[in-house]
């Protein structure tokens, strides 16, 4: 680790190099008109701060290398932090007016609250900071790029996180004595897991250094923040498909250890025959079992498509799916290191969370209630309100027919936990056999049967029960018995199975 600090000729900068340099962070010191983003590059820094000054941000010879910098650590993916000076030049920098504060503070300590941001990690929601400034960044110019993740008593912003980047900014000063909780907020920059998990997925990093992150990450306990942390970085890394509509995606986690038929990707067909719109975001098996991919080929779908070539689908029959390969090519660098590793990491728990169309309600499945609990809680930290996770008390990554059914839904007030059993519709327990699946091929068999009201009733019942859920959760029906119907209506009509054969023949159509 190498932390370089720009000085903005401030008294201040020398605290900091104290601070930084007691936490590990191998600080070296540079003035804002004495190195070049060539010096820099030549530094091989892991991160950067950018100091306290007395200047404004408006004047080039205050800040001097201060906006390159910036734009080299955004280019680098390189952690920054902007410290009073350093927060109003990086607010400016992304668009925000910086203007005379309400009140001038000059060695004044004050309370401001601390958001969930993970510069704030461990923190009380009030902390006492240290404030020297007259100026500040205006609210109500920040771009939505700039998150305001803490304010004094008076609305001032004192602090931002930059949406996608590992860029944050602190109006006042961490390594003031008057900011008693300041060394936990730099070691949790330093710290800061998303920028780990961030370099990780990049392609500029040595594959020991990789390794070590990699170890880094794993070790730490999954928690509802880190895991937002994760999806919040293979969001901004993913390939995405603009769907001009807000779709919904119907996803089981996998990983039960039982051979199911594929429940998500017939659920999703009904769905989209009901008048849902449907982004389904999926991959192949790594279970041995048969993914909704594996299912797709199996059927004849042509899965290698663009993200253009998505769109005009999703846009004629108001359903696609989305093969996870083709839109998340940063997992790429992780993958070999998971494989070695060969247990279940904060990873597999992302790719769920991570709809390339850019979804914010969800019906997920997993058959593991800790699991449930990790995805509801990052869902609300990422504001996915509306979705659902499902867990089945038989192990089941979906709405079950053997047990009850564990449902979390996701609400701006918190997660509200309820239960679902086949009763509620009057329908009949089925054990466990009567929901098996097998091979690609008879996965194949069994879905396409299903999809002309054909099959076995405990296989069509537990497809129906999910589908009502989703369309529920779509608001295409006000009840769950309504729902049921019109997915019931939808499977025996035959409107299902035209739509399964005419989203085949269009990917190849498309494509060709």
């Amino acid at each position: 680790m190498k932390t370089l600090i720009l000085d903005n000729y401030d008294s201040f900068t020398f605290n900091l190099y104290q601070s930084i340099g007691e936490l590990g962070g191998n600080p070296v010191v540079h003035r804002n008109d004495a190195i070049t983003i060539d010096d820099v590059k030549n530094l091989d820094v892991s991160h950067i701060v950018i100091g306290p000054g007395p200047g404004n941000p408006d004047t080039p010879r205050d800040i001097g290398i201060s906006e390159e910098l910036i734009d080299y650590a955004a280019r680098e993916n390189i952690p920054l932090l902007g410290v009073c000076l350093g927060h109003q030049v990086l607010c400016a920098h992304f668009g925000a007016t910086v203007g005379r504060a309400p009140a001038l503070y000059h060695g004044k300590a004050s309370q401001i609250d601390c958001d969930n941001s993970a510069l704030f990690a461990g923190l009380p929601a009030s902390i006492e900071a240290m404030r020297y400034h007259s100026l500040h960044a205006e609210e109500s110019t920040l771009p939505d790029a700039l998150k305001v993740t803490s304010r004094s008593a008076e609305g001032v912003v004192m602090a931002v996180e930059h949406a996608s980047l590992p860029f944050f900014g602190v109006q006042f000063h961490p390594e003031s004595i008057g900011t008693p909780r300041g060394m936990d907020i730099l070691r949790n920059f330093l710290n800061n897991r998303r920028s780990h998990i961030s370099q990780l997925m990049t392609e500029n990093i040595d594959e020991n250094e990789r390794e070590k992150l990699f170890q880094e990450i794993i070790s730490s306990p999954i928690t509802p923040t880190l895991l937002a942390e994760a999806v919040r970085v293979l969001r901004e890394k993913m390939i995405t498909v603009d769907l001009g509509y807000d779709a919904i995606d119907t996803c089981g986690t996998g990983g039960s250890g039982k051979k199911t038929i594929n429940t998500s990707t017939l659920s999703a067909f009904i769905v989209a025959a009901c008048g849902g719109k449907v982004a389904k975001h999926g991959n192949r098996s790594a279970s041995g079992n048969c993914g909704s991919f594996d299912l797709l080929e199996t059927l004849g779908v042509n899965i290698a498509l663009t993200p253009e070539q998505e769109q005009k689908i999703f846009d004629e029959l108001g359903i696609v799916f989305l093969f996870a390969p083709l839109h998340h090519p940063a997992l790429k660098h992780v993958a070999p290191l998971r494989k070695r590793h060969g247990k279940k990491t904060l990873f597999n728990l992302v790719g769920p969370l991570c709809n390339p169309a850019r979804v914010t309600k969800q019906i997920i499945g997993t058959g593991n209630a800790a699991d449930a609990d990790l995805m509801a809680g990052a869902l609300h930290a990422l504001g996915s309100f509306g979705s659902m996770i499902v867990t089945g008390q038989d192990g089941l990554d979906e709405v079950t027919m053997t047990a009850a059914t564990t449902i979390r839904t996701v609400t701006p007030d918190g997660v509200l936990t309820s239960t679902f059993t086949p009763s509620d519709l009057r329908l009949p327990f089925s054990n466990s056999e009567g929901l098996e699946g097998g091979t690609p091929q008879q996965n194949a068999e069994i879905f396409l049967s299903l999809a002309q009201g054909k099959g076995h009733e405990s296989h069509r019942n537990l497809v129906l029960v999910n589908a009502a859920h989703t369309i529920l959760m779509a608001g295409i029906s006000q009840s769950i018995d309504e729902a049921f119907a019109l997915a019931k209506d939808a499977l025996f009509s035959g409107r299902v199975h035209d739509l399964i054969i005419n989203y085949r023949d269009l990917t190849h159509r498309i494509s060709s």
